[in-house]
C-alpha cells in the first residue's frame, strides 16, 4: 500500500464530511449550524493535501460524530 490509497481514503472520508455539512445529516439530523460549518470545515480540511490537515480533519468528524451521537441518543431517552 502506497501513499496515494491512504490519500484517496482521506478525500473520500473528507468529501463525506463535506456532504454531511451539506445535507445537514450525519448518523442523524444536524440542526445547529456551528457543527454544519465544522464539518464542512474538516471535509475541505481532510480534501486538502498533507498530513496534519487530514489528522485535523478527522477529529473534527469524529468529534462532531460523538456530538450527533450522544444528542440523539439523549433526545430518544427523553421521549420515551
Amino acid at each position: 500500500m502506497d501513499g496515494r490509497t491512504g490519500r484517496a481514503a482521506a478525500a473520500i472520508i473528507g468529501t463525506y464530511a463535506f456532504v454531511a455539512g451539506l445535507q445537514g445529516y450525519l448518523l442523524g439530523p444536524v440542526n445547529n449550524w456551528l457543527l454544519r460549518i465544522l464539518l464542512i470545515g474538516g471535509g475541505c480540511a481532510m480534501i486538502a493535501p498533507g498530513l496534519v490537515s487530514d489528522l485535523i480533519g478527522l477529529g473534527i468528524l469524529v468529534a462532531v460524530s460523538v456530538i450527533v451521537y450522544f444528542s440523539r441518543k439523549s433526545a430518544k431517552a427523553s421521549a420515551a
